[in-house]
């Protein structure tokens, strides 16, 4: 089995958008993301016919939002054990796909 730097995309756009609602814009390279600018990450590790870890890393604001959402929350709710599991909940959905 071969999963691709595109499918992975591809796979992050079903999962915010079909989820959530959201639009998503992958940054081709993490250096382009703001080193000043907060980030929230989650990783997963798979293993079987394919073996790899994935990371997901997002604006902490899109992070937020998208824990919010999950839980019908404004994000301005969101607690930080609230978004430490988001993030992980979203990472092992993409992951699992």
């Amino acid at each position: 089995m071969t999963v691709t730097v595109l499918d992975l995309r591809e796979i992050m756009h079903e999962v915010f958008q079909g989820s959530l609602g959201l639009g998503l814009e992958v940054a081709p390279d993490a250096s382009e993301h703001s080193a000043s600018a907060p980030v929230v990450a989650g990783g997963v590790h798979i293993t079987g016919a394919w073996q790899a870890a994935v990371v997901i890393t997002l604006d902490r604001a899109l992070a937020l939002q998208a824990t919010g959402l999950m839980l019908q929350e404004l994000p301005e709710d969101v607690t930080d054990e609230d978004l430490h599991d988001g993030i992980g909940e979203l990472t092992n959905v993409v992951g699992g796909t």
